[in-house]
């Protein structure tokens, strides 16, 4: 939404706005306020709705002032563009009912698809997370996002961003050694372990635009489809522990439930303290 910010950031900005009618200033006030909380308005299957109140206001503000060409430049712009903002939402905490269910396949005619791969997105870089699955936003269906710059030890440095959509992944085929890598999970804060996984996959998917795939992953992206997967299929890495691990783990993961551990992101969970 950066085309629609407005930000008042020098003097002579200030000076600007004490030329203004009391009407301008009105519009620029809704402008500004309206614009910075658009991640904190209701979820993206509204937007029409949200669009056409914004279309109600612009025409009350285009109507009350008409003097300043600049301002009209800016009513009209919101008036002809759609408008749409990602949001970030909340993350599905462990012990969840959805998070043990097998998510169900979904088509291309699902509602607001497009929309809602956007929002994890968003949700899950929000989160520092690599990826995530639509389980984890309490949504039983065969979705997941991944997005992360693979680190390159010998170099000290970090590569392009990798970023995949896998819409009804299955893993066809697994390839090499198993291998330990500590893993931890948005939805099991607080808590990393160590897990065993083979070194490459194939898996066979529908990207965003409903194109099959089929592709063999290795490395990171290998280890952050197959934890993303498990995720589709109902269960959460803490469940390929063993069970002296878990058992060891039992009052963090009873604090996980509960909603005891602190986050940066927002969470929902299925008991509240």
């Amino acid at each position: 939404m950066d085309n629609y910010q407005l930000h008042i950031m020098s003097v002579g900005t200030i000076v600007f706005l004490f030329n203004l009618t009391r009407a301008h200033k009105a519009a620029l006030f809704f402008f500004a306020t309206y614009t910075t909380t658009l991640h904190t308005l209701p979820p993206t299957s509204i937007c029409k709705n949200k669009f056409a109140y914004l279309q109600k206001k612009v025409y009350f503000c285009k109507r009350k002032a008409s003097h300043h060409e600049w301002l009209d430049r800016l009513i009209n712009n919101c008036n002809t563009k759609q408008i749409y903002t990602t949001m970030i939402l909340n993350i599905v905490g462990y012990g969840s009912a959805v998070l043990k269910k097998v998510a169900e396949p979904i088509d291309k005619d699902y509602p607001n698809l497009q929309e809602l791969i956007d929002d994890m997105f968003e949700t899950m870089y929000n989160a520092d997370g690599v990826g995530l699955a639509a389980p984890q936003i309490n949504l039983s269906i065969q979705l997941l996002t991944i997005g992360f710059r693979p680190y390159d030890e010998d170099t000290d440095t970090f590569g392009e961003k990798i970023e995949r959509v896998m819409i009804n992944p299955e893993i066809i085929e697994e390839k090499g050694e198993k291998i330990l890598f500590n893993e931890g999970c948005l939805s099991v804060p607080g808590i990393h372990e160590d897990v065993s996984r083979p070194e490459s996959v194939v898996v066979k998917y529908l990207d965003r635009n409903f194109e099959e795939h089929t592709e063999e992953l290795t490395g990171m992206l290998a280890r952050v489809a197959q934890h993303e997967i498990d995720h589709l299929m109902g269960k959460v890495f803490v469940d390929r522990l063993s069970n002296i691990r878990k058992t060891l783990l039992k009052r963090k993961l009873g604090d996980v439930a509960a909603g005891r551990m602190r986050t940066h992101y927002r969470m929902r969970y299925s008991t509240k303290k």
